[in-house]
């Protein structure tokens, strides 16, 4: 099976086969945010991109670190589709744990968006305790870490 690509690409009628990958993005930042808020609120993690295809997919894939100091605390983070969330991840600090602890964040989710217009993907986070902060893209130690999202478009 194949997909005709025509006008978004600036070439019209290219063939490609169902799975090709048509076009990466990627957004990075070295940002690191504190966050506190029990409700989800956008990092700086975030892209955008312009299928070729209303049956196009986005493999979007998110990788960062949060940095947690609170014993039984638990960061939620989701990928946002513009204002809807599509996945969602969390890390959990032990219960007696004590000091900080650097916990990965890496989600992917295969999305369909349905659209040949641009769409902006973002990660979210949320905290259970509004007391404790969590440092996304810090490494605990002063440095800072690159935070990324990678948006591949993929032929449907």
């Amino acid at each position: 099976m194949t997909t005709t690509i025509t006008g978004a690409t600036g070439i019209d009628n290219i063939q490609a086969a169902t799975g090709a990958v048509l076009q990466v993005v990627e957004g990075a930042t070295t940002t690191q945010t504190a966050h506190n808020s029990t409700s989800f609120a956008a990092t700086a993690i975030t892209a955008s991109i312009t299928p070729s295809s209303t049956s196009s997919k986005i493999l979007v894939s998110v990788t960062s670190n949060i940095e947690s100091n609170g014993a039984g605390e638990k960061a939620i983070y989701s990928i946002y589709r513009s204002t809807t969330p599509i996945a969602f991840g969390h890390t959990l600090q032990p219960t007696g744990a004590s000091g900080s602890i650097i916990f990965p964040i890496a989600l992917q989710k295969l999305d369909s968006p349905s659209t040949a217009s641009a769409v902006t993907y973002t990660l979210y986070i949320k905290r259970t305790d509004a007391t404790i902060v969590g440092n996304l893209n810090s490494t605990g130690d002063g440095r800072t870490q690159t935070g990324t999202i990678t948006l591949m478009e993929i032929a449907g």
